[in-house]
């Protein structure tokens, strides 16, 4: 561990990837210091938090509590006051000074249940949408089902289970409907259980868009609804904090 005094953080903001300049080697038993010497990456391309008034200027209260700036909304009003926002920084030159933000999207009125549900999951880096090229490529497999199932039809390698009873096991408000079981008597008087898993290679290929959004996504976020009403209590900025 490298000790930078609160002073020496200059433009850094909580996770960013810097550069650190390293002080003289410490005498024996004191910690190493330094101070940071310049930022490489960002963290994050958006910050989350409620629009508040302090003295004459409109500042994000942002959600993690490790930011330890209060960014400045030059474009904020009366009306956006407790109205969690997304923000992204602007040009940020001078550590002396708080960093200027502009509203990217207003995610809603800080407590509601919708509110906070989009809060975490944008605090958590995930993005609500998603980009055109995305949009576009399963519009495309949308428009095309036809031939995809008369290919999947014809190939020697996959059978057609539509005259058996088959039944998803995920639920009515699903995302996706990627598993099933399915049952039918056999002819020796056994009872067959099928379990089916979705194909998704058969539909997104390698390297197209929808693959390379996965990719950078990489997971699913479920929330647990008797939660939300106690996030006021419970949101510590962490994902990870949150138990069901």
């Amino acid at each position: 561990d490298i000790l930078i005094p609160p002073e020496l953080i200059g433009l850094a903001l909580d996770s960013d990837v810097v550069e650190i300049a390293l002080d003289p080697p410490p005498e024996r038993g004191e910690r190493q210091t330094g101070r940071i010497a310049r930022v490489l990456e960002r963290a994050r391309k958006e910050y989350i938090g409620m629009v508040e008034l302090r003295g004459l200027s409109y500042r994000l209260k942002p959600d993690n509590r490790h930011i330890h700036r209060q960014f400045k909304l030059p474009e904020a009003n009366k009306e956006l006051l407790g109205m969690k926002v997304a923000v992204e920084l602007r040009e940020w030159d001078d550590p002396a000074v708080d960093p200027d933000a502009t509203i990217s999207e207003i995610l809603g009125k800080a407590g509601e249940h919708e509110t906070e549900m989009q809060a975490i999951i944008r605090g958590g880096g995930f993005a609500a949408g998603f980009p055109s090229a995305v949009d576009g490529a399963a519009r495309a497999l949308h428009e095309n089902q036809k031939q995809i199932f008369a290919d999947a039809l014809a190939d020697p390698k996959r059978r057609d289970f539509r005259s058996v009873p088959t039944c998803t096991i995920d639920p009515a408000d699903a995302k996706d409907f990627d598993d099933a079981l399915s049952f039918r008597a056999l002819p020796n008087g056994n009872c067959e259980i099928g379990i089916h898993i979705a194909d998704v290679s058969y539909y997104v290929r390698e390297d197209d868009p929808i693959d390379k959004e996965a990719q950078n996504r990489g997971t699913s976020i479920y929330l647990v609804d008797r939660v939300i009403p106690m996030l006021p209590e419970v949101l510590s900025n962490d994902l990870c904090s949150l138990r069901p």
